[in-house]
Protein backbone atom coordinates (compact mmCIF):
# COMPACT_ATOMS: atom_id res chain seq x y z
CA UNK A 1 0.00 0.00 0.00
CA UNK A 2 1.69 3.34 -1.29
CA UNK A 3 2.30 5.75 2.05
CA UNK A 4 3.36 9.39 1.79
CA UNK A 5 4.17 11.36 4.84
CA UNK A 6 3.47 15.18 4.41
CA UNK A 7 4.71 17.63 7.19
CA UNK A 8 3.26 20.55 8.17
CA UNK A 9 5.74 22.85 10.19
CA UNK A 10 3.65 26.04 11.46
CA UNK A 11 6.28 28.51 11.35
CA UNK A 12 4.11 31.75 12.73
CA UNK A 13 0.05 32.26 13.27
CA UNK A 14 -1.53 35.95 14.21
CA UNK A 15 -4.92 36.40 15.30
CA UNK A 16 -6.91 39.22 15.25
CA UNK A 17 -10.51 40.23 16.66
CA UNK A 18 -12.65 42.73 15.20
CA UNK A 19 -9.45 44.07 13.77
CA UNK A 20 -7.27 43.90 16.64
CA UNK A 21 -4.66 41.95 17.08
CA UNK A 22 -5.19 39.49 19.86
CA UNK A 23 -2.54 38.35 21.88
CA UNK A 24 -3.21 34.52 22.27
CA UNK A 25 -1.20 32.44 24.10
CA UNK A 26 -2.13 29.44 22.95
CA UNK A 27 -1.05 30.28 18.88
CA UNK A 28 2.03 31.68 20.28
CA UNK A 29 3.30 28.20 21.38
CA UNK A 30 2.53 26.88 17.83
CA UNK A 31 5.33 28.27 16.58
CA UNK A 32 7.96 25.38 15.26
CA UNK A 33 5.55 22.23 16.23
CA UNK A 34 4.65 20.03 13.60
CA UNK A 35 1.87 18.20 12.14
CA UNK A 36 2.12 14.97 10.28
CA UNK A 37 -0.25 13.74 7.75
CA UNK A 38 -0.08 10.20 6.45
CA UNK A 39 -1.80 9.97 2.69
CA UNK A 40 -2.41 7.16 0.32
CA UNK A 41 -1.85 7.71 -3.30
CA UNK A 42 -5.18 9.46 -3.93
CA UNK A 43 -4.13 12.28 -1.54
CA UNK A 44 -6.59 10.46 1.11
CA UNK A 45 -5.68 10.75 4.87
CA UNK A 46 -4.84 7.82 6.41
CA UNK A 47 -3.29 9.04 9.80
CA UNK A 48 -2.27 12.09 11.55
CA UNK A 49 0.20 12.55 14.29
CA UNK A 50 1.59 15.72 16.60
CA UNK A 51 -1.19 16.35 18.48
CA UNK A 52 0.35 15.20 21.79
CA UNK A 53 3.23 17.48 21.34
CA UNK A 54 0.70 20.63 20.32
CA UNK A 55 -1.63 19.54 23.93
CA UNK A 56 1.71 19.50 26.10
CA UNK A 57 2.78 23.05 24.75
CA UNK A 58 -0.66 24.49 24.77
CA UNK A 59 -1.01 23.34 28.51
CA UNK A 60 2.16 24.86 29.35
CA UNK A 61 1.27 28.14 28.09
CA UNK A 62 -1.87 28.02 30.09
CA UNK A 63 -2.63 28.10 34.05
CA UNK A 64 -4.05 24.45 35.77
CA UNK A 65 -7.37 25.85 36.32
CA UNK A 66 -8.03 26.43 32.51
CA UNK A 67 -7.07 22.80 31.77
CA UNK A 68 -10.05 21.13 32.93
CA UNK A 69 -12.20 23.97 30.99
CA UNK A 70 -11.08 23.70 27.68
CA UNK A 71 -10.64 19.79 28.01
CA UNK A 72 -13.60 19.48 25.39
CA UNK A 73 -12.03 21.58 22.36
CA UNK A 74 -8.02 20.46 23.25
CA UNK A 75 -8.15 17.16 24.02
CA UNK A 76 -6.40 14.78 21.03
CA UNK A 77 -9.75 13.36 19.86
CA UNK A 78 -11.25 16.29 19.17
CA UNK A 79 -8.35 17.92 17.29
CA UNK A 80 -7.52 15.34 15.39
CA UNK A 81 -11.08 14.99 14.18
CA UNK A 82 -11.24 18.16 13.19
CA UNK A 83 -8.03 18.22 11.64
CA UNK A 84 -8.94 14.74 9.81
CA UNK A 85 -12.58 17.01 8.65
CA UNK A 86 -10.60 19.76 7.39
CA UNK A 87 -8.09 18.13 5.35
CA UNK A 88 -10.73 16.26 3.80
CA UNK A 89 -12.76 19.64 2.92
CA UNK A 90 -9.37 21.14 1.92
CA UNK A 91 -7.35 19.33 0.41
CA UNK A 92 -7.99 15.57 -0.09
CA UNK A 93 -11.75 16.38 -1.68
CA UNK A 94 -9.90 18.12 -4.89
CA UNK A 95 -6.68 15.73 -4.62
CA UNK A 96 -6.14 13.39 -7.77
CA UNK A 97 -9.16 15.15 -9.33
CA UNK A 98 -9.39 18.08 -12.05
CA UNK A 99 -10.84 21.11 -11.13
CA UNK A 100 -11.43 23.76 -13.32
CA UNK A 101 -9.93 27.49 -12.82
CA UNK A 102 -12.08 29.86 -11.34
CA UNK A 103 -15.77 28.29 -11.12
CA UNK A 104 -17.22 28.14 -7.56
CA UNK A 105 -17.99 24.72 -6.59
CA UNK A 106 -20.67 23.75 -4.14
CA UNK A 107 -20.05 21.59 -1.19
CA UNK A 108 -22.65 20.45 1.97
CA UNK A 109 -20.15 18.87 4.81
CA UNK A 110 -21.88 17.59 7.80
CA UNK A 111 -19.30 17.35 10.55
CA UNK A 112 -20.19 15.46 13.76
CA UNK A 113 -18.78 17.73 16.65
CA UNK A 114 -16.42 15.27 19.22
CA UNK A 115 -17.77 14.48 22.47
CA UNK A 116 -21.45 13.66 21.39
CA UNK A 117 -22.07 17.60 21.01
CA UNK A 118 -24.19 16.89 17.87
CA UNK A 119 -23.44 17.43 14.14
CA UNK A 120 -23.18 21.10 12.40
CA UNK A 121 -23.81 21.05 8.89
CA UNK A 122 -21.60 23.98 6.69
CA UNK A 123 -22.42 24.84 2.81
CA UNK A 124 -20.86 27.31 0.45
CA UNK A 125 -18.31 26.86 -2.26
CA UNK A 126 -14.87 26.18 -3.30
CA UNK A 127 -12.89 27.48 -5.80
CA UNK A 128 -9.35 27.63 -7.50
CA UNK A 129 -8.56 31.28 -7.63
CA UNK A 130 -5.11 31.12 -9.61
CA UNK A 131 -2.13 29.48 -9.96
CA UNK A 132 0.67 31.01 -9.10
CA UNK A 133 4.50 30.81 -8.05
CA UNK A 134 4.83 30.83 -4.44
CA UNK A 135 8.95 30.88 -3.26
CA UNK A 136 9.78 28.76 -6.48
CA UNK A 137 6.91 26.21 -5.60
CA UNK A 138 4.04 25.88 -8.52
CA UNK A 139 1.06 26.08 -6.29
CA UNK A 140 -3.23 27.32 -6.51
CA UNK A 141 -5.04 29.63 -4.50
CA UNK A 142 -8.08 28.23 -2.82
CA UNK A 143 -10.90 29.74 -1.20
CA UNK A 144 -13.73 28.61 0.59
CA UNK A 145 -16.69 30.29 1.60
CA UNK A 146 -19.12 29.01 3.69
CA UNK A 147 -22.21 29.11 6.40
CA UNK A 148 -23.78 27.21 9.08
CA UNK A 149 -27.36 25.56 9.40
CA UNK A 150 -28.07 28.49 12.40
CA UNK A 151 -30.27 25.64 14.32
CA UNK A 152 -27.37 22.84 14.39
CA UNK A 153 -24.54 25.93 15.31
CA UNK A 154 -27.22 27.45 18.50
CA UNK A 155 -27.78 24.16 19.73
CA UNK A 156 -23.27 23.82 19.44
CA UNK A 157 -22.95 26.93 21.47
CA UNK A 158 -25.76 26.19 24.10
CA UNK A 159 -23.98 22.82 25.18
CA UNK A 160 -20.50 23.96 25.15
CA UNK A 161 -21.94 26.88 27.67
CA UNK A 162 -23.59 24.49 29.15
CA UNK A 163 -20.05 22.16 29.53
CA UNK A 164 -18.47 24.87 30.89
CA UNK A 165 -20.76 25.85 33.61
CA UNK A 166 -20.40 22.48 34.96
CA UNK A 167 -16.80 22.87 35.48
CA UNK A 168 -16.64 26.45 36.01
CA UNK A 169 -16.85 28.13 39.65
CA UNK A 170 -20.73 29.06 40.63
CA UNK A 171 -20.08 33.08 40.42
CA UNK A 172 -19.99 32.52 36.39
CA UNK A 173 -23.99 34.01 35.69
CA UNK A 174 -26.24 31.95 33.32
CA UNK A 175 -26.37 32.96 29.43
CA UNK A 176 -28.94 32.07 27.32
CA UNK A 177 -27.91 32.33 23.10
CA UNK A 178 -30.41 32.72 20.32
CA UNK A 179 -29.82 32.79 16.23
CA UNK A 180 -25.93 32.04 16.78
CA UNK A 181 -24.59 31.86 13.12
CA UNK A 182 -21.05 30.87 11.96
CA UNK A 183 -19.82 32.26 8.77
CA UNK A 184 -16.44 32.57 7.09
CA UNK A 185 -14.17 32.01 4.60
CA UNK A 186 -10.76 30.29 4.29
CA UNK A 187 -7.56 30.83 2.02
CA UNK A 188 -5.09 28.30 0.80
CA UNK A 189 -1.84 28.52 -1.38
CA UNK A 190 -1.08 24.38 -1.69
CA UNK A 191 1.25 22.82 -3.82
CA UNK A 192 -0.82 20.24 -5.78
CA UNK A 193 2.33 17.74 -6.41
CA UNK A 194 2.98 17.53 -2.90
CA UNK A 195 -0.22 18.53 -0.73
CA UNK A 196 2.08 20.86 0.74
CA UNK A 197 0.27 23.77 2.73
CA UNK A 198 2.26 26.83 2.49
CA UNK A 199 -0.25 29.29 3.67
CA UNK A 200 -3.64 29.44 5.62
CA UNK A 201 -5.89 32.61 6.57
CA UNK A 202 -9.09 32.24 7.56
CA UNK A 203 -12.09 34.33 8.36
CA UNK A 204 -14.95 33.54 11.39
CA UNK A 205 -18.06 35.90 11.89
CA UNK A 206 -20.09 34.66 14.57
CA UNK A 207 -23.06 36.50 15.25
CA UNK A 208 -26.38 36.33 16.97
CA UNK A 209 -28.14 37.56 20.53
CA UNK A 210 -27.28 36.77 24.11
CA UNK A 211 -29.76 36.64 26.72
CA UNK A 212 -27.66 38.82 29.77
CA UNK A 213 -28.81 38.81 33.32
CA UNK A 214 -30.30 42.41 33.94
CA UNK A 215 -29.64 43.35 30.78
CA UNK A 216 -31.89 41.81 28.58
CA UNK A 217 -31.02 41.03 24.87
CA UNK A 218 -27.74 42.06 23.51
CA UNK A 219 -26.81 42.02 20.26
CA UNK A 220 -23.42 39.65 19.82
CA UNK A 221 -20.89 39.71 16.48
CA UNK A 222 -17.12 38.54 16.67
CA UNK A 223 -14.83 38.30 13.95
CA UNK A 224 -11.73 36.30 14.09
CA UNK A 225 -8.76 36.30 11.91
CA UNK A 226 -6.00 33.36 11.82
CA UNK A 227 -2.89 33.82 9.56
CA UNK A 228 -0.95 30.76 9.15
CA UNK A 229 2.63 30.39 7.69
CA UNK A 230 4.10 27.12 7.64
CA UNK A 231 7.70 26.40 6.88
CA UNK A 232 9.06 25.77 3.35
CA UNK A 233 10.48 22.11 2.60
CA UNK A 234 14.48 22.02 2.05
Amino acid sequence: LFRSRITNTMLEMKDSRDGQVVNNPVTQVMAGLAIVYEVDQDGQLLSIEGFPEMIAAIKQALPPKAHQMISQVMNQEVLEKRAMAEWESEVGGFAMTSIPLGVPLPFVEPYEVPGGLGTVTSFGTMEIQERLDYEGHACVRIRYIYDTDPGEFGDLMDKIIDGLGTTASDSIPSFMMQNFQLSGETELIIEPSTLLTFLKASTRNIRGVMQVPDRGEVPMRILDERETLMVLPE
